[in-house]
């Protein structure tokens, strides 16, 4: 099992790694106002540094941190570092280590990005660049490189590390979307679908709170359960349950 942990870490964060949120509803369902930067970006309470712990059960594996910070050309860089060691007996080795950006530009679109990872069992980075209305997506793994032109919607978002979601406001029990991924092993264009399951409560630290339960279906061939977060109607991300059992991602702001 201990085997099975960093490689599902792994494969999860490919695939969190490269999803981008569209703003676009199933026709069937009515509006619902969907991530975008310009939520983030635009609002002064939002943090410009959060925290979440990696848990794997009880025992806290790691952790990772998102800031934003202004640039000097009104550009904004959205920055994590995320850092997990599996827990193998009483010792905690196999490190996983995960970095990247994103650049944001001052009308809030995604200008660039780029995501890497290291760990024992694979080295991988894959990195981005808008031009006009195509995202030029590149791949660098086991010393290959592979490079995509690909459509490119403008209003998009991407995920900045263990997290699919930047923040969720405007929920209501019922509302589903497509989220649309680009698959880093094949470097096509797939789609999740996201549902509002119910308005539930939850612990968090020590405080009841209401919260909406938001799940992602598993993307087709990795195994796994669903994604789940806890979003306050505000839209504050609490908790935050991995594709991969038993590891989970908690807000410590």
């Amino acid at each position: 099992m201990t085997k099975i942990i960093p490689i599902g870490i792994v494969i999860f964060w490919l695939v969190m790694t490269s999803l981008f949120i569209r703003r676009e509803i199933m026709p069937v369902i009515p509006q619902l106002s969907q991530p975008s930067y310009e939520t983030v970006l635009s609002n002064p309470a939002y943090p410009a540094v959060s925290k979440f712990g990696i848990y794997y059960g009880s025992k806290k594996i790691g952790e990772s941190v998102t800031t934003i910070a202004p640039q000097a050309d009104k550009y904004y860089r959205i920055t994590n570092d995320t850092d997990v060691r599996i827990p193998v007996g009483f010792l905690m080795r196999d490190p996983i280590k995960m970095a990247g950006y994103t650049q944001v530009t001052p009308d809030y679109r995604l200008d660039s990005f780029r995501f890497a990872i290291k760990a024992t069992v694979v080295q991988y980075e894959i990195s981005g660049t808008v031009r006009g209305e195509w995202l030029d997506v590149t791949i660098n793994t086991a010393g290959k490189r592979r490079t995509e032109h690909l459509p490119y919607n403008p209003k998009t978002t991407i995920s900045d590390g263990l997290s699919p979601f930047i923040s969720m406001p405007h929920l209501t029990v019922g509302k589903v979307w497509l989220i649309n991924y680009i698959n880093p092993f094949s470097l096509g264009v797939e789609s999740l679908q996201a549902r509002v399951e119910n308005l539930t409560k939850i612990t968090w630290p020590d405080n009841e709170y209401e919260v909406y339960e938001v799940i992602i279906d598993t993307p087709q061939g990795l195994v796994g359960g669903q994604l789940r977060a806890y979003i306050t109607p505000q839209g504050k991300i609490l908790r935050q349950e991995s594709f991969v059992q038993g590891i989970y991602l908690l807000n410590e702001d």
